[in-house]
């Protein structure tokens, strides 16, 4: 059932039509542009998959589907939650009530499971992809899933001991490809900057953690 909502997302209309400029399509775990990494096994939107998915389950066009919650919290895009309910109604027949709580009480009831369906988000700590894989490890504090994996573990603490850029990059996309088989997220979008620069300013650019090294940055003789 995640695969089907999964494919039934319109990423992209979201990204063009619904938060233009805001966000860009998440087809992966990893957002681009993380050092030393390259993701894998990309997502794809499929509404055609998404049906037949959902009809192999038992619910042909939504049929019989139990009626679920996807929370937000307060602070977070109204437009963006009511397009998914808009698009996993058009595509699967499914009907998905929203809940909105003030962001305090919504991690809370993620930290402690209380939820159907939940938009959630994280930002790098540090720039690296581990970072975001970390999240997942049974024993991790962030992890409000529920979902483990004894391989996706192992794959996971082998790769922290490994200092082989190119073997621990394997391993790493090794856990993308469990995540994203599992799904027990579904990769959304990638929120952008939008910086508003003057002409003069030369070499400004930023990190995979959005954050500007002006060390390099320089004016031009207007």
């Amino acid at each position: 059932m995640r695969r089907a909502l999964s494919l039934a997302l319109e990423r992209t209309l979201y990204a063009e039509r619904v938060q233009p400029g805001a966000i860009t399509p998440a087809f992966a775990l990893i957002p681009p542009g993380m050092p030393g990494y390259r993701p894998t096994t990309p997502l794809t939107e499929d509404r055609a998959a998404a049906q037949a998915l959902l009809a192999a389950a038992g619910f042909p066009g939504g049929r019989g589907f139990p009626k679920f919650k996807l929370a937000r919290p307060a602070n977070a895009s109204r437009e963006v939650s009511e397009a998914i309910q808009a698009s996993w109604r058009a595509s699967l027949g499914i009907e998905v009530e929203l809940e909105v709580t003030e962001s305090r009480t919504h991690w809370s009831n993620l930290q402690l499971r209380q939820y159907d369906l939940s938009i959630g988000g994280w930002s790098a700590d540090y720039p690296d992809a581990s970072t975001f894989f970390d999240l997942f490890a049974r024993d991790s504090g962030w992890n409000f899933t529920g979902w483990s994996d004894p391989a996706y573990d192992a794959v996971l603490a082998a790769s922290g001991a490994d200092l082989e850029p190119a073997s621990r990059l394997a391993k790493l996309q090794r856990c993308e490809t469990l995540l994203l088989d599992a799904l027990p997220v579904i990769p959304l979008n990638f929120p952008l900057t939008r910086t508003l620069q003057q002409l003069s300013v030369r070499d400004w650019s930023t990190t995979a953690l959005d954050r500007v090294d002006y060390t390099s940055v320089w004016l031009a003789p207007q």
